[in-house]
């Protein structure tokens, strides 16, 4: 009777000693998952967080660029408009020139008309 109570009893032991052995594998399994769950998690945030970051740097680049080329457009067209300006200016003093220089001829022309009619005048 007591062999086969402490037969019982250590059978009894063991089973409770493999239990805990499964619980305590079963727990650590459920923890390593866990960690593996978060540690996916953790990757996964960085990878969104890192593409994100690089679509932003694009976008800024791209705003900069039209920028640029905006800057670039406005120059050409202030460029354009003083050349325009230099144009204009230039034609103007051409006609103040023409102007002037057919005054200067109408001049000398009318100073010798008026020395020829002298000369006519002493000889006459």
């Amino acid at each position: 009777m007591r062999k086969r109570r402490k037969r019982k009893r250590k059978k009894r032991k063991r089973r409770k000693r493999k239990r805990k052995k499964r619980k305590r594998k079963k727990r650590k399994r459920k923890k390593r998952k866990r960690k593996k769950r978060k540690r996916k998690k953790r990757k996964r945030k960085k990878r969104k967080r890192k593409k994100r970051k690089e679509e932003e740097e694009e976008e800024e680049e791209e705003e900069e660029e039209e920028e640029e080329e905006e800057e670039e457009e406005d120059k050409k067209e202030e460029e354009e408009e003083e050349e325009d300006k230099k144009e204009e200016e230039d034609e103007g003093e051409e006609e103040e020139e023409e102007e002037e220089e057919e005054e200067e001829e109408e001049e000398e022309e009318e100073e010798e008309e008026e020395e020829e009619e002298e000369e006519e005048e002493e000889i006459v």
